[in-house]
C-alpha cells in the first residue's frame, strides 16, 4: 500500500515543474504581489493555466505565498480550481503543511472534501504526510473523516500505514471507522494488526540474532583460548 500511497503524492511534487514561461504564475512563485497586481491590471487571467493546468493560486498555495493568494482570491480566482489530476490549491496547501494557507483557503470557499481524479481528498494527503494540524484544520470545516479514494482508502488507511498514533486517535476522536474496508476488502484494524504482527517477528528475529551474536563471540573467545 506504501507503494500507492506514493504515486499520487509524487504527482503532487512532479506537476508543477513546468516547461513553458507564464508571467503571472512566474511573479506568484517569486512572491511579487505588486507585479502580480499589475499584470492583472494588464488583462492577465487571473486563473490562466500552465500546461499541467495549474493557475497562479495553485503556486501560491504550494509556496505558502499568503498575500499573493489573497490578491488573487480578491480578484476572483477559483478557489477549487483543478489542475489536470484534479488537484485544487488546497491539496497543495495540505501536501506542504502550509497551515495558515489551509486556514485561508477554507475561509474562501475551498471544500474540504473535493477530490482529485483518483479520489484522495486534502485529508487523504495530509493524513498520508503526517499532518494532524492540517487534518484538524480539514475535521473543523467539516471535512468526511471516513472520505474513500478510488481504492476505498480512508484516512485512518493512510495513518496505520505510517503507523502514525497521534493521527489515528485524531481520526477516532471525529468518529473514524477503522472497520470500513479498502476495495480489496482490507480494514485499517486488520492492516494494524498484520504491522503489529510483523513487528513483533522483527523482534524476535532481531532478538535471535542477538542471541547467536553474542553466542558466537563467546565460542571464538574460547577457542582464541584453547589455541
Amino acid at each position: 500500500m506504501m507503494k500507492e500511497i506514493g504515486k499520487p503524492l509524487r504527482s503532487l511534487l512532479a506537476l508543477g515543474r513546468e516547461e513553458e514561461s507564464a508571467p503571472l504564475h512566474e511573479a506568484v512563485m517569486r512572491e511579487n504581489p505588486d507585479r502580480v497586481a499589475r499584470l492583472l491590471e494588464q488583462g492577465f487571467e487571473v486563473d490562466s493555466r500552465r500546461l499541467s493546468g495549474w493557475t497562479p493560486l495553485h503556486v501560491a498555495a504550494t509556496g505558502n505565498a499568503l498575500k499573493v493568494a489573497r490578491l488573487l482570491l480578491a480578484h476572483g480566482a477559483q478557489v477549487n480550481a483543478f489542475n489536470n489530476e484534479g488537484y485544487t490549491p488546497l491539496h497543495y496547501a495540505a501536501f506542504e503543511k502550509r497551515t495558515r494557507m489551509v486556514s485561508l483557503l477554507l475561509e474562501a470557499g475551498a471544500l474540504p472534501d473535493v477530490r482529485n481524479s483518483e479520489g484522495w481528498t486534502p485529508m487523504h494527503v495530509a493524513a498520508a504526510k503526517q499532518h494532524a494540524d492540517i487534518v484538524s484544520l480539514l475535521l473543523d470545516a467539516d471535512g468526511f473523516v471516513n472520505a474513500r479514494t478510488c481504492k476505498g482508502w480512508t484516512p485512518m488507511h493512510m495513518a496505520v500505514v505510517q503507523k502514525d498514533n497521534t493521527m489515528i486517535a485524531l481520526l477516532e476522536a471525529h468518529g473514524a471507522d477503522a472497520h470500513i474496508g479498502s476495495a480489496q476488502g482490507v480494514t485499517p484494524m486488520e492492516m494494524a494488526r498484520d504491522i503489529s504482527r510483523e513487528q513483533r517477528e522483527q523482534e524476535q528475529k532481531e532478538k535471535r540474532s542477538g542471541i547467536f551474536s553474542r553466542l558466537s563471540g563467546k565460542i571464538a573467545r574460547l577457542l582464541r583460548r584453547g589455541g
